[in-house]
């Protein structure tokens, strides 16, 4: 769920319509309505912990496929690359890209780690 409104203006210019009838935000449903629509700040605090949770969780389920692909293109960079270029090229730049893609992602875990445990 996502908070489309910020304060009660914003629900009121929305133009949001119950089976096609306007709303009047001065009844009592329409005053229980704005105020389920509007979220309070301990809402929005354990949505945001919610949303880092999950991130934490499923961090390896993006490093995974990540890594797996940056060894398959090594691969086949290897097996391409012979034809134009030079051996130096061909043994370092997939060493390179590696050794750049483990920097890369332990330092994401790392920032990713302190930034949740904050």
């Amino acid at each position: 769920r996502t908070f489309l409104f910020r304060n009660r203006n914003d629900i009121e210019r929305s133009g949001l319509r119950l089976q096609n009838e306007d709303i009047d935000w001065n009844s009592e449903i329409g005053q229980k309505l704005a105020h389920l629509l509007l979220p309070s700040t301990q809402e929005m605090n354990f949505r945001i912990a919610h949303e880092l949770a999950h991130i934490e969780l499923f961090d390896p389920l993006v490093k995974v496929p990540l890594a797996s692909a940056a060894l398959v293109a090594s691969y086949h960079i290897a097996l391409v690359a012979p034809r134009f270029l030079p051996r130096l090229v061909i043994t370092g730049f997939p060493l390179l890209f590696g050794a750049g893609l483990f920097v890369y992602l332990q330092l994401s875990s790392a920032l990713g780690d302190h930034v949740i445990s904050v």
